[in-house]
């Protein structure tokens, strides 16, 4: 029997002084181009969840944590 893949993700939740979300819209990946979602991303081996998601919003929306 095959061994299942397992893939572990992040998820940020941003949120400003007037307690706005902050959301992206998905462009140019042939999944849910349109949609609205909030910065989220697949680990990569090895990396912590803060590494996870610093290099996310670096990626997907520039902002550097």
């Amino acid at each position: 029997m095959a061994q299942p893949n397992f893939y572990s993700a992040c998820y940020a939740i941003i949120e400003n002084e007037k307690k706005e979300v902050l959301f992206q819209r998905r462009a140019n990946t042939g999944f849910l181009d349109g949609c609205f979602q909030i910065p989220a991303g697949h680990m990569d081996g090895g990396e912590t969840m803060k590494q996870c998601m610093a290099r996310e919003l670096k990626e997907e929306l520039d902002i550097h944590a």
